[in-house]
Protein backbone atom coordinates (compact mmCIF):
# COMPACT_ATOMS: atom_id res chain seq x y z
CA UNK A 1 0.00 0.00 0.00
CA UNK A 2 2.92 2.56 0.74
CA UNK A 3 4.70 1.47 -2.25
CA UNK A 4 1.32 2.19 -4.07
CA UNK A 5 0.47 5.98 -2.57
CA UNK A 6 4.55 6.86 -3.12
CA UNK A 7 3.57 5.57 -6.96
CA UNK A 8 0.42 7.34 -7.30
CA UNK A 9 2.20 10.87 -5.62
CA UNK A 10 5.32 10.64 -8.24
CA UNK A 11 2.57 10.37 -10.81
CA UNK A 12 0.57 13.15 -10.09
CA UNK A 13 3.52 15.56 -9.44
CA UNK A 14 5.30 14.22 -12.76
CA UNK A 15 1.45 14.95 -14.63
CA UNK A 16 1.83 18.63 -12.76
CA UNK A 17 5.48 18.61 -14.11
CA UNK A 18 4.51 18.27 -17.52
CA UNK A 19 1.64 20.99 -17.18
CA UNK A 20 3.85 23.46 -15.95
CA UNK A 21 6.04 22.82 -18.64
CA UNK A 22 3.48 23.19 -21.11
CA UNK A 23 2.32 26.30 -20.25
CA UNK A 24 5.33 27.55 -19.74
CA UNK A 25 6.06 27.39 -23.25
CA UNK A 26 3.37 29.17 -24.20
CA UNK A 27 4.03 32.98 -25.70
CA UNK A 28 1.87 36.07 -25.44
CA UNK A 29 1.45 36.34 -29.69
CA UNK A 30 0.28 40.61 -29.70
CA UNK A 31 2.05 43.45 -29.86
CA UNK A 32 3.89 45.53 -27.29
CA UNK A 33 3.39 48.53 -28.39
CA UNK A 34 5.41 51.68 -26.49
CA UNK A 35 4.98 55.00 -26.81
CA UNK A 36 8.14 56.81 -28.44
CA UNK A 37 8.60 53.48 -30.47
CA UNK A 38 9.84 53.95 -34.13
CA UNK A 39 8.79 50.99 -36.56
CA UNK A 40 10.32 51.01 -39.97
CA UNK A 41 9.49 48.74 -42.65
CA UNK A 42 10.44 48.11 -46.29
CA UNK A 43 7.46 46.23 -48.42
CA UNK A 44 8.62 44.51 -51.64
CA UNK A 45 5.96 43.51 -53.91
CA UNK A 46 6.20 41.40 -57.63
CA UNK A 47 3.38 41.47 -59.69
CA UNK A 48 2.08 39.57 -62.58
CA UNK A 49 -0.86 40.56 -64.23
CA UNK A 50 -1.98 38.90 -67.67
CA UNK A 51 -5.13 39.46 -69.38
CA UNK A 52 -6.39 40.57 -72.84
CA UNK A 53 -6.61 44.14 -71.55
CA UNK A 54 -2.59 44.23 -70.61
CA UNK A 55 0.02 44.99 -73.79
CA UNK A 56 1.34 41.64 -74.59
CA UNK A 57 -1.03 40.01 -72.31
CA UNK A 58 0.86 40.39 -69.61
CA UNK A 59 2.25 43.29 -67.15
CA UNK A 60 5.19 42.42 -64.61
CA UNK A 61 5.32 44.95 -61.58
CA UNK A 62 7.40 46.12 -58.52
CA UNK A 63 6.93 48.01 -56.08
CA UNK A 64 9.76 49.32 -53.38
CA UNK A 65 7.80 50.76 -50.12
CA UNK A 66 9.37 52.05 -47.33
CA UNK A 67 7.62 53.40 -43.87
CA UNK A 68 7.56 54.39 -40.26
CA UNK A 69 5.10 53.64 -37.96
CA UNK A 70 5.53 56.16 -34.90
CA UNK A 71 3.88 55.23 -31.68
CA UNK A 72 2.44 57.85 -29.57
CA UNK A 73 0.28 56.69 -27.18
CA UNK A 74 -1.21 53.17 -26.01
CA UNK A 75 -4.34 52.91 -23.81
CA UNK A 76 -4.95 50.32 -21.67
CA UNK A 77 -6.45 47.61 -23.71
CA UNK A 78 -2.73 47.70 -25.39
CA UNK A 79 -4.58 49.45 -28.62
CA UNK A 80 -1.94 52.20 -30.11
CA UNK A 81 -2.27 55.57 -31.35
CA UNK A 82 0.16 55.40 -34.39
CA UNK A 83 1.58 57.97 -37.01
CA UNK A 84 1.76 56.32 -40.24
CA UNK A 85 4.53 58.05 -42.45
CA UNK A 86 5.29 56.46 -46.07
CA UNK A 87 9.25 57.78 -46.87
CA UNK A 88 9.67 56.66 -49.89
CA UNK A 89 7.75 54.52 -52.98
CA UNK A 90 9.24 53.20 -55.97
CA UNK A 91 7.42 51.67 -58.62
CA UNK A 92 8.18 49.55 -62.44
CA UNK A 93 6.46 47.87 -65.14
CA UNK A 94 8.41 45.24 -67.05
CA UNK A 95 11.81 46.32 -65.61
CA UNK A 96 11.17 49.88 -66.21
CA UNK A 97 10.65 52.71 -63.53
CA UNK A 98 7.66 54.17 -63.77
CA UNK A 99 6.17 57.32 -61.91
CA UNK A 100 3.45 56.47 -59.38
CA UNK A 101 1.54 60.38 -58.68
CA UNK A 102 -0.85 58.95 -56.68
CA UNK A 103 0.89 57.07 -54.16
CA UNK A 104 3.88 59.93 -54.41
CA UNK A 105 2.06 62.09 -53.33
CA UNK A 106 1.62 60.28 -49.52
CA UNK A 107 5.35 60.71 -49.40
CA UNK A 108 6.18 62.60 -45.95
CA UNK A 109 2.38 62.94 -45.01
CA UNK A 110 1.52 62.40 -41.68
CA UNK A 111 -1.44 59.53 -41.43
CA UNK A 112 -2.95 58.98 -38.07
CA UNK A 113 -4.07 55.75 -37.50
CA UNK A 114 -5.01 53.15 -34.48
CA UNK A 115 -3.77 49.64 -34.34
CA UNK A 116 -5.03 47.06 -31.69
CA UNK A 117 -2.52 44.61 -30.19
CA UNK A 118 -3.28 41.64 -32.50
CA UNK A 119 -2.35 44.13 -35.16
CA UNK A 120 -5.58 45.28 -36.56
CA UNK A 121 -6.29 48.94 -37.29
CA UNK A 122 -9.28 50.32 -35.47
CA UNK A 123 -9.48 53.79 -36.90
CA UNK A 124 -7.72 55.94 -39.42
CA UNK A 125 -7.62 59.98 -39.83
CA UNK A 126 -7.45 60.69 -43.60
CA UNK A 127 -5.27 63.97 -44.35
CA UNK A 128 -7.63 66.35 -45.49
CA UNK A 129 -5.78 68.00 -48.43
CA UNK A 130 -4.96 64.35 -50.38
CA UNK A 131 -6.18 64.31 -53.54
CA UNK A 132 -9.06 61.54 -55.04
CA UNK A 133 -6.01 59.66 -56.54
CA UNK A 134 -4.07 59.91 -53.74
CA UNK A 135 -7.02 58.77 -51.02
CA UNK A 136 -7.66 55.55 -53.38
CA UNK A 137 -3.94 54.81 -53.13
CA UNK A 138 -3.75 55.07 -49.16
CA UNK A 139 -6.85 53.09 -48.98
CA UNK A 140 -5.34 50.46 -50.79
CA UNK A 141 -2.62 50.78 -48.74
CA UNK A 142 -4.77 50.39 -45.41
CA UNK A 143 -6.61 47.21 -46.87
CA UNK A 144 -3.13 45.82 -47.51
CA UNK A 145 -2.56 45.69 -43.55
CA UNK A 146 -6.12 43.85 -42.92
CA UNK A 147 -5.36 41.12 -45.35
CA UNK A 148 -3.15 39.99 -43.46
CA UNK A 149 -4.51 37.60 -40.39
CA UNK A 150 -3.78 39.59 -36.67
CA UNK A 151 -2.35 38.04 -34.08
CA UNK A 152 -4.70 35.47 -31.53
CA UNK A 153 -3.76 38.44 -28.79
CA UNK A 154 -2.89 35.70 -26.53
CA UNK A 155 -0.98 33.02 -25.28
CA UNK A 156 -0.29 30.30 -27.60
CA UNK A 157 2.02 27.60 -27.89
CA UNK A 158 3.84 25.99 -30.77
CA UNK A 159 0.96 23.44 -32.59
CA UNK A 160 -1.82 26.08 -32.08
CA UNK A 161 -4.49 27.00 -34.49
CA UNK A 162 -6.70 29.54 -35.21
CA UNK A 163 -8.78 31.18 -37.74
CA UNK A 164 -9.60 34.19 -39.43
CA UNK A 165 -12.22 35.55 -41.81
CA UNK A 166 -10.46 38.07 -44.19
CA UNK A 167 -10.83 40.46 -47.08
CA UNK A 168 -8.23 40.49 -49.81
CA UNK A 169 -8.61 43.25 -52.28
CA UNK A 170 -6.67 43.81 -55.43
CA UNK A 171 -6.44 47.67 -56.80
CA UNK A 172 -6.27 48.13 -60.73
CA UNK A 173 -6.37 51.51 -61.74
CA UNK A 174 -9.54 52.83 -61.14
CA UNK A 175 -10.78 50.36 -59.23
CA UNK A 176 -10.61 47.65 -56.61
CA UNK A 177 -11.98 43.96 -56.28
CA UNK A 178 -12.83 42.28 -52.85
CA UNK A 179 -12.28 38.69 -52.72
CA UNK A 180 -13.50 36.80 -49.36
CA UNK A 181 -10.47 34.78 -47.41
CA UNK A 182 -11.60 32.13 -44.84
CA UNK A 183 -8.27 31.82 -43.32
CA UNK A 184 -6.30 29.54 -41.16
CA UNK A 185 -3.52 30.29 -38.92
CA UNK A 186 -0.57 27.48 -37.07
CA UNK A 187 2.17 28.03 -34.93
CA UNK A 188 4.44 26.14 -36.72
CA UNK A 189 7.51 26.69 -34.73
CA UNK A 190 10.12 28.84 -33.32
CA UNK A 191 13.14 30.03 -35.50
CA UNK A 192 15.70 33.25 -34.45
CA UNK A 193 15.75 35.71 -36.75
CA UNK A 194 18.22 38.14 -36.78
CA UNK A 195 19.04 36.84 -33.01
CA UNK A 196 15.88 36.98 -31.53
CA UNK A 197 13.60 34.05 -31.11
CA UNK A 198 10.48 34.45 -33.16
CA UNK A 199 6.65 32.06 -33.79
CA UNK A 200 6.75 31.24 -36.50
CA UNK A 201 3.12 31.79 -37.79
CA UNK A 202 2.04 29.76 -41.28
CA UNK A 203 -1.32 31.08 -42.68
CA UNK A 204 -3.12 29.91 -46.01
CA UNK A 205 -6.45 29.54 -47.87
CA UNK A 206 -8.81 29.86 -50.10
CA UNK A 207 -9.53 32.88 -51.68
CA UNK A 208 -14.19 32.83 -52.68
CA UNK A 209 -15.76 34.93 -54.79
CA UNK A 210 -19.89 34.76 -55.18
CA UNK A 211 -19.07 31.55 -53.65
CA UNK A 212 -16.66 30.01 -55.80
CA UNK A 213 -12.67 29.95 -55.09
CA UNK A 214 -11.39 31.94 -57.56
CA UNK A 215 -7.64 31.62 -56.10
CA UNK A 216 -5.36 31.19 -52.81
CA UNK A 217 -3.22 32.80 -50.38
CA UNK A 218 -0.52 31.59 -48.25
CA UNK A 219 2.13 33.36 -46.67
CA UNK A 220 4.66 33.38 -43.20
CA UNK A 221 4.66 35.70 -40.10
CA UNK A 222 7.93 36.00 -37.83
CA UNK A 223 7.12 37.57 -34.68
CA UNK A 224 9.20 38.65 -32.17
CA UNK A 225 8.33 36.31 -28.50
CA UNK A 226 10.64 39.17 -26.90
CA UNK A 227 9.62 42.39 -28.08
CA UNK A 228 6.34 41.68 -29.51
CA UNK A 229 7.17 43.01 -33.32
CA UNK A 230 6.75 41.65 -36.50
CA UNK A 231 9.89 41.03 -37.62
CA UNK A 232 8.96 39.55 -41.29
CA UNK A 233 5.75 38.85 -43.23
CA UNK A 234 6.31 36.97 -46.78
CA UNK A 235 3.40 36.15 -48.78
CA UNK A 236 2.03 34.59 -52.01
CA UNK A 237 -1.15 35.45 -53.44
CA UNK A 238 -2.74 34.05 -56.77
CA UNK A 239 -6.58 35.17 -58.30
CA UNK A 240 -8.46 35.22 -61.31
CA UNK A 241 -10.85 37.45 -61.20
CA UNK A 242 -13.23 39.77 -63.60
CA UNK A 243 -12.67 43.01 -63.40
CA UNK A 244 -14.71 46.13 -65.54
CA UNK A 245 -12.80 47.13 -68.86
CA UNK A 246 -14.84 50.08 -71.17
CA UNK A 247 -17.86 49.39 -70.10
CA UNK A 248 -17.26 45.71 -70.19
CA UNK A 249 -16.17 42.70 -68.03
CA UNK A 250 -13.00 40.87 -68.73
CA UNK A 251 -10.68 38.02 -67.00
CA UNK A 252 -7.77 38.55 -65.37
CA UNK A 253 -5.19 36.39 -63.82
CA UNK A 254 -3.62 38.56 -60.43
CA UNK A 255 -0.29 36.81 -59.01
CA UNK A 256 1.87 38.44 -56.38
CA UNK A 257 4.54 37.47 -53.84
CA UNK A 258 5.33 39.81 -51.22
CA UNK A 259 7.27 40.74 -48.08
CA UNK A 260 7.18 42.85 -45.29
CA UNK A 261 10.12 43.25 -43.23
CA UNK A 262 11.47 45.21 -40.40
CA UNK A 263 14.59 47.38 -40.86
CA UNK A 264 15.26 48.70 -37.19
Amino acid sequence: MIAFVQRTVFTVALVLFSMQSMFAQESMLAFKFSPGQNLRYKVTSNGLLEGGMFPNGRVETLIHLYYTLSVTAVDNEGTATVTFTQDSLLYWEDSMKMPYTAGEQLNGVPVAMWFSNRGMIVDVNFPADLSKEAEQYLDGVLKDFGSEPPLPGSAKGVGAEWKNDLSVYFVYGDGMAKVNNPSKALYARKENIRGKECARIEYGGNLISVRQKVGSVSGTIHHSLRDGKILRVSSKTDATIYMPVRGARAQARISTTQTREALN
